[in-house]
């Protein structure tokens, strides 16, 4: 009776082996499901990852799109923290932008990223204090859901807006929201969250609120009578003009910049 147990279940086996081939066969590759950005989700029901998507979709960057995503990722737990010399590896990218509009590529987090560079690409770090216990990744994730309802809060209200009345909606809720404190540490989503901001991270959410709604703009890093400063520069039909949330200067031009100590550097 042994025997014949052992000698069905090998006919049993063999019979399996020669069938796998054909199931393999039948397997069908998953379909990936395309998105509508156009309609508005709960954040609370989103990964960091298809938040970033989202709001980085009209992002030209793939270098700062690609580091906005995987900063998010890592700082929220959703993938894991690889160590680089006593410091968090986010990534290397071709763009430099990620170092000199470092306030555009990194949407969450309390300290300045540090960079390194190999070759023609750019590394970007982070510290390993960003995420010492969970508390960090679920402050980390409520910051991006906030990000998010902002962003879409100030997209309905301006959808049908011109583009300077945009700009001007857009920086006084910024700025009625936020107090500015120069040297501020903290990206733009995280001071969103605490509601304390400076050059940086005032920038960096006029940014990302921009671009979601139709507005073309640019990160601009350089000083302001010598002091380090960020910026933006919007896209008019009357040509790029300058937007400073944090000074309150409004789409004034480039000569009109200069005058007032602005010096575009990156």
């Amino acid at each position: 009776m042994k025997y014949k147990f052992s000698a069905l279940f090998l006919a049993v086996l063999l019979s399996a082996e020669t069938c796998l081939p054909i199931m393999a066969n039948t397997i069908t590759e998953p379909v990936a499901v395309e998105v509508d950005f156009s309609v508005r989700r709960d954040p609370e029901t989103l990964s960091a990852s298809e938040i970033i998507d989202e709001l980085y979709a009209m992002e030209e960057n793939d270098s700062i799109k690609r580091c906005a995503k995987d900063s998010s990722m890592i700082l929220t737990g959703e993938s894991p923290a690889s160590d680089f010399y006593g410091t968090i590896y986010v990534g290397s990218y071709p763009s430099s932008d990620v170092f000199y509009h470092h306030n555009v590529a990194l949407p969450i987090g309390k300290e300045e990223p540090k960079a390194s560079i190999d070759g023609d690409n750019y590394i970007v770090l982070l510290r390993w204090s960003e995420i010492s216990n969970a508390e960090n990744f679920a402050d980390n994730k409520n910051a991006l859901n906030l990000l998010y309802n902002t962003v879409w809060d100030i997209k309905e209200k301006t959808a049908f807006m011109p583009k300077a009345e945009k700009v001007n909606y857009i920086m006084d809720i910024i700025r009625s929201h936020m107090s500015f404190q120069e040297g501020t540490p903290g990206n733009y989503a995280t001071c969103l969250q605490t509601a304390v901001t400076d050059c940086d991270g005032s920038s960096g959410l006029f940014y990302i609120i921009g671009i979601n709604c139709g507005l073309k703009l640019k990160p601009v890093l350089g000083t302001y009578n010598g002091a380090s400063h960020a910026w933006l520069e919007v896209l008019t039909n009357d040509g790029w003009k300058v937007a400073d949330t944090a000074l309150n200067q409004r789409l004034i031009s480039k000569e009109k910049s200069a005058q007032l100590g602005y010096v575009h550097l990156y």
